[in-house]
């Protein structure tokens, strides 16, 4: 080429023609040689490389770079770009590579395709003020939840959401997104887009109304016991007029727990109770007052009465006003002191009308009047003359300590017959004889007088009363041995004088001449009864000798029997049995005690000979009766056996077990000969259905205890789920599941399903594991990830899973726009409910980084709930708890990355 010249020993370049000569020098061998050959270096096709294609919009002219990627060594070539348009706002934009400039230019080209299209993409709308939550507590009224943002000039919108953003009910007024009820919201909020810039993604703010506290007074105003109680009057922040609001009424002084809703109707102090139950708006408050009922009042007015002196007071009644039903009036009326005849005034005493009456008192009195009857008697007793008189003793209805006793002679008061025609006297007798006194009472102020009738007595005579005492002490049938006796109360007797004798009273004269006629009479008697007694004992000497010979004759037919009686043997013992009967007393008595002993013996034989006889008969007959019996009886058993093992099912399942058991403790009951009577066939069967249960048993045992695995594994699932992340490495954490083989750890990419573990733990004691790779390639860490963990028993050879962890999405740490959870928290950890009521959970989270978020609702709710046990209480996807049942479970809360905290509920 023109640029070298002359030949040179290197190859051109740069793009041109050249010509290449080989020249060989000559030897001896052979001559020098050379040949030419024209060549072309064709210019390099650039390959470009486009940048800043995708720009976003920013007020300013953009247009793309075109690198060249494959510049031969130190070569200064670059590309020209030119744009269709000025490319400052938003759309679509085409971009020419029109030249190559640059020293080494000439040595390259352009290739065929030099148009590029590029894009300014609209850009986002910049807050400078984001909303936010206002502090707020539950009012009773709609408030607004936000305060307003800020976008420059651009209008902001607002709307009420739950995950995602709402397609409805947006408002420019922040104002108007209110909230009345306690609890959390979720206020969405946007910027308006236009053709360079997007509309802001929705966002949300979280705002919560809290729980107000609470105050209340209650009043209430007295009221008389029967009228209408007055109605308290309840003032309170909040619940004033809740359904649930409760208003209880106790006597002043009584304990609490005897608060009760029925408002009293008995007069007393009482205090009134308003409770209002705390709700999610409002916390609960109790108030109190006191009050009285005061008693009603009652008119009692007593009744004048009126007796006679002396007698019993009569009932001292009265008459009362209208009372309500269930009051009465109780105690009695009293009066002054006094039995003389007079006024007196009648008191209320201990009347009563109970706790719910005053009694307005109106008085009377109970006038005595003098007694019109009066009664009187009296008594004395005998004296001896020569003794201190006995006094009278006057009973009276009144004023028997003031009676006068007056005496008379027995004959003056027998010749008148006549109290009053007789003459009494104050004087007491004192001689030996028979009198009469009465007894004389005046009249007073009080009762009439009394007279009573006459009552006689005697003044007694010491001899006499001794001749009365012998004669007394003189027996009733006089024998011999009285002669003495009755001898010396004659004499006595007549030695008395003609005075005395008459005092001696005619029934013991009478006496004395009995007992001495009766004397007499046993002196005759005696001297009978000596020569009856010779006659006996000459009587008594023939019946001995009769009775000897009586029992000898029985002593010979008992000794005639043989030393062992038996059955032939019957007719002599039955002769010598009646012989001895026919005894009597003293004839047996001469019978020798050995002699009755042979023949109760023989008696004894006999019967036990005859009894063996029967005995040995009978048991012949029952052994015949018993074989027959035996032999229907094993048939009836086995049969009954035989019966149970063909009701059993052909196949046999747990349900059954009660069936073949009672089939086999009844085969098993049977005696040797009724088993013998059972069928080879039913035996088999029988042994067959056993096998068949043993095995359901051992299945149905087995799903059992599967059960219980899985219920502990996915207990230990329940927990937290760690996952940390080194460079391209992710560390997993778990609990451990006693009942489990071992876990199969899942890791995908979000938006793809794991098809198979990602890694498998062989041993339930490791726990933790770190992944490196996911679907066999090195792990992106700008990506979102899902990861979980199963664990699972091997059963007869197959893996069966027993539960599955809470699903972790985790952000990788690179990723541009989001961020992990850093932190779960819990406002409340125990909660106690009633079966049927609610309460919120109130969690929240903390992110890794102030300058990203947290990943989108499409991977899932920002928190997560689950109970332990719904059987006693369940969770709604917000938190909110509700009993179910009396018990205590476990909430988990879960952050989005698996985080966890524990909720102890006990519902009551």
């Amino acid at each position: 080429s023109e640029e070298y010249g002359s030949y040179a020993d290197v190859v051109g370049g740069k793009a041109g023609s050249y010509t290449v000569k080989a020249v060989v020098a000559g030897t001896d061998n052979y001559e020098a040689a050379e040949s030419v050959c024209d060549f072309t270096i064709e210019p390099l096709m650039v390959v470009l490389k486009w940048s800043d294609t995708k720009v976003i919009y920013d007020k300013k002219s953009h247009v793309p770079t075109a690198d060249i990627v494959n510049i031969v060594g130190e070569d200064s070539v670059s590309a020209k770009v030119d744009v269709e348009g000025e490319a400052v706002n938003a759309g679509e934009y085409f971009a020419t590579a029109v030249s190559l400039q640059g020293a080494d230019a000439a040595n390259y080209k352009l290739p065929e395709t030099v148009i590029q299209t590029f894009y300014i993409d609209k850009s986002d709308k910049v807050l400078e003020k984001e909303p936010k939550a206002k502090k707020l507590i539950y009012n009773g009224k709609a408030q607004a939840l936000v305060e307003a943002g800020i976008a420059g000039n651009d209008a902001m919108e607002y709307a009420l959401g739950k995950d995602i953003a709402p397609k409805t009910g947006w408002e420019k007024d922040s104002s108007k997104i209110t909230g009345e009820n306690v609890g959390e919201y979720r206020v969405w909020y946007r910027v308006e887009g236009d053709e360079n810039y997007y509309a802001t993604q929705p966002d949300y703010v979280d705002v919560t109304i809290l729980q107000a506290s609470n105050s209340a007074t209650i009043s209430l105003d007295n009221w008389t016991y029967g009228t209408t109680p007055a109605e308290p009057e309840i003032r309170a922040d909040f619940g004033a007029e809740a359904e649930d609001t409760v208003t209880e009424y106790k006597a002043k002084t009584a304990e609490d727990s005897e608060y009760q809703k029925e408002v009293p109707i008995d007069a007393g102090d009482y205090t009134v109770r308003v409770t209002i139950e705390e709700t999610e708006n409002y916390k609960g408050t109790v108030a109190t007052a006191d009050f009285s009922i005061e008693k009603a009042h009652v008119t009692v007015t007593a009744d004048a009465k009126t007796k006679a002196y002396g007698d019993a007071d009569p009932e001292l009644t009265y008459t009362a006003g209208d009372m309500l039903e269930g009051n009465e009036i109780t105690g009695a009326l009293t009066r002054e002191e006094g039995e003389d005849a007079g006024n007196y005034a009648i008191g209320k005493g201990t009347l009563d009308a109970g706790n719910n009456y005053v009694i307005d008192y109106i008085s009377a009195y109970l006038t005595i009047e003098q007694a019109t009857e009066n009664r009187v008697t009296v008594s004395i007793e005998n004296w001896y003359k020569g003794d201190e008189p006995s006094k009278p003793q006057a009973k009276a209805t009144f004023g028997a300590d003031t009676a006068v006793f007056m005496y008379c002679g027995a004959e003056e008061y027998s010749a008148t017959k006549s109290a009053d025609e007789a003459v009494f006297s104050e004087e007491i007798p004192e001689k030996a004889g028979s009198y009469y006194v009465k007894a004389v009472i005046s009249e007073t102020g009080n009762y009439v007088g009394a007279v009573s009738e006459p009552v006689s007595f005697e003044i007694l005579d010491r001899e006499v009363e001794a001749i009365e005492k012998a004669v007394e002490e003189l027996p009733d049938n006089v024998q011999i041995k009285d002669e003495e006796a009755v001898k010396a109360a004659r004499k006595a007797y007549d030695s008395l004088t003609v005075e005395q004798k008459a005092l001696v009273p005619e029934d013991t004269v009478k006496k004395l001449e009995k007992a001495e006629a009766d004397l007499k009479t046993a002196k005759e008697e005696a001297t009978k009864k000596a020569a009856e007694e010779e006659a006996a004992r000459n009587a008594a000497e023939k019946k001995a000798a009769d009775d000897a010979v009586a029992a000898k004759k029985v002593t010979d037919l008992v000794n005639a029997l043989p030393a062992n009686v038996e059955v032939k043997d019957a007719g002599a013992v039955k002769t010598a049995r009646t012989a001895y009967d026919s005894l009597t007393v003293e004839q047996k008595a001469l019978v020798p005690e050995d002699t009755v002993k042979k023949l109760e013996k023989a008696e004894a034989d006999l019967k036990t000979a005859k009894e063996e006889a029967a005995k040995k008969a009978a048991e012949e007959e029952a052994a015949r009766n018993a074989a027959e019996k035996k032999a229907a009886d094993d048939a009836v058993a086995a049969k009954k056996v035989t019966d149970l093992v063909n009701a059993l099912p052909a196949n046999v399942e747990v349900k059954d077990a009660g069936a073949v058991k009672t089939a086999r403790t009844a085969y098993d009951a049977l005696t040797a000969d009724q088993k013998n009577k059972v069928s080879a066939e039913t035996l088999k069967k029988l042994v067959a259905a056993e096998a068949a249960l043993a095995a359901a048993e051992t299945k149905d045992m087995a799903a059992k205890q599967l059960e219980i695995d899985k219920r502990e594994a996915q207990a230990a699932m329940n927990e937290q789920v760690t996952v940390t992340q080194k460079g391209s490495k992710i560390a997993v954490k778990w609990k451990r599941s006693t009942s489990a083989d071992g876990y199969d750890v899942y890791v995908s990419y979000c938006g793809k399903k794991a098809t198979k573990p990602a890694k498998t733990i062989k041993k339930n004691t490791i726990t933790k594991i770190t992944i490196t790779k996911i679907d066999g390639k090195k792990i992106l860490t700008n990506k979102i990830f899902r990861v979980y963990v199963m664990p699972y028993k091997i059963i007869n050879g197959k893996k069966v899973v027993l539960a599955k962890s809470i699903v972790a999405h985790i952000v990788g740490v690179t990723n541009p726009k989001y961020c992990n959870v850093k932190k779960l928290t819990i406002k409340k950890n125990r909660f106690t409910v009633r079966v049927g009521k609610t309460a919120k959970i109130k969690a929240s989270v903390t992110l890794a980084k102030k300058n990203k978020k947290h990943i989108d609702k499409s991977h899932g709710a920002k928190l997560r709930y689950k109970s332990s046990n719904t059987g006693i209480a369940t969770v709604s996807k917000n938190g909110t708890i509700k009993g179910v049942s009396k018990g205590t479970c476990v909430i988990y809360v879960y952050s989005i990355n698996g985080l966890m905290k524990k909720v102890r509920v006990t519902v009551k």
